[in-house]
């Protein structure tokens, strides 16, 4: 840093400089841990006009929009789960029906969101995010999204496919009304979950890298959760990205 600029001026232009919708850690700041950098950020976070917004200790959210009085987060509000995955670190991502809805596997949502750890859950999320601690260090070796894929796994098996997920053109009173068909016709099972997330690979949108099978398969079958029926699921999603990977090298 230049003899001629302030540790605060530093901080001030870091934040300018930082993306929209990221998390901003007076730690990581560019004069390095100090008091003059988080008291920089908060006194960012304290002017209705900046899109800083404090969420915990050391941890500050920038949003798109200006502040203002009444509402501490309007514009775009503090996404809690980045902030919680980013305290968290390895090991954490997206759990329940919050990970199954980022497949798609269920359109049901919790009033909070919820969050897999390794170990203890993070201090500073209580009103906003709902954790669930795991104690599978294997997870570590896993990305955001690879521990999302399998509690989405772990999911569907403890809740027999998020409960009462329908496939289209279907609903609660097709048994009463369509007698020549079975529940499982009418109910979302596993190979339409598993045809879905196939799918999901090949559509060139998707933001999901860094995949590893084999690394997911090894966490798997360190998970108690779950039992023998999640891991021969992950074994069928791991055959699945395999798959994927084999057709795009080619």
């Amino acid at each position: 840093m230049p003899a001629d600029i302030s540790i605060a001026e530093e901080v001030r232009r870091w934040a300018a400089e930082a993306p929209a919708s990221s998390i901003l850690d007076a730690r990581e700041a560019p004069s390095g841990p100090s008091n003059a950098a988080r008291i920089e950020l908060s006194r960012l976070a304290s002017d209705p006009e900046s899109p800083i917004s404090f969420v915990r200790r050391h941890i500050y959210w920038k949003g798109e929009h200006e502040k203002n009085s009444w509402d501490d987060a309007l514009g775009e509000p503090v996404d809690f789960v980045a902030a919680a995955l980013h305290v968290a670190g390895l090991g954490a991502g997206l759990a329940g029906y919050s990970a199954a809805r980022m497949f798609g596997w269920t359109h049901q949502m919790l009033i909070s969101p919820e969050v897999a750890v390794v170990g203890t859950p993070p201090r500073g999320f209580e009103n906003h995010v709902l954790f669930h601690s795991r104690k599978n260090a294997a997870r570590r070796s896993l990305s955001a999204f690879e521990i999302a894929l399998l509690e989405a796994t772990i999911g569907f098996v403890h809740t027999g496919g998020f409960d009462i997920e329908y496939k289209p053109g279907h609903d609660r009173y097709c048994a009463w009304e369509q007698q020549a068909h079975d529940e499982s016709e009418c109910l979302w099972g596993w190979p339409d979950a598993l045809s879905a997330f196939a799918g999901s690979l090949h559509d060139s949108q998707h933001r999901w890298g860094g995949l590893d099978p084999a690394q997911l398969v090894k966490a798997a079958s360190s998970e108690w959760m779950g039992g023998s029926e999640m891991r021969s699921m992950i074994g069928d999603l791991a055959d699945v990205i395999s798959n994927h990977q084999r057709a795009t090298s080619q």
